[in-house]
């Protein structure tokens, strides 16, 4: 690896494909990427934030300490309320559905975590 690393949280149970929705997530892979390449750093459990259709006081909150040393995080999808929490945590977010591998080259490839704004 070289250049600059990024963190990035990615919502997958598998670490293979990305396509959970932010508040149904109960596990993070966590990987390293820079202008080259990506290695993975580990799993997270988290509790999820989103139960029966509701989030639960504190949800967004709990699962973003599991995750705060991420500067991105990469869902299917995610609502409004969770994606605002994490932008003012200062977390980048990208939904995408689609192959770890595809998702993280395309970040890469473009040099997403290097610009400025949300993607």
């Amino acid at each position: 690896m070289g250049g600059r690393t990024h963190r990035v949280a990615l919502s997958t149970i598998d670490g293979d494909v990305v396509h959970l929705h932010f508040g149904r997530t109960e596990r993070f892979h966590i990987v390293d990427l820079d202008d080259e390449d990506y290695r993975v750093v580990e799993a997270r459990d988290v509790d999820p934030a989103c139960r029966d259709g509701s989030h639960m006081a504190g949800a967004f909150e709990a699962v973003w300490r599991v995750i705060d040393d991420c500067e991105a995080v990469v869902v299917g999808k995610i609502g409004g309320p969770a994606s605002a929490f994490l932008i003012d945590k200062g977390v980048r977010v990208f939904e995408s559905v689609g192959k770890v591998d595809e998702i993280l080259g395309k970040i890469i490839e473009d040099k997403l975590l290097d610009n400025e704004g949300q993607a």
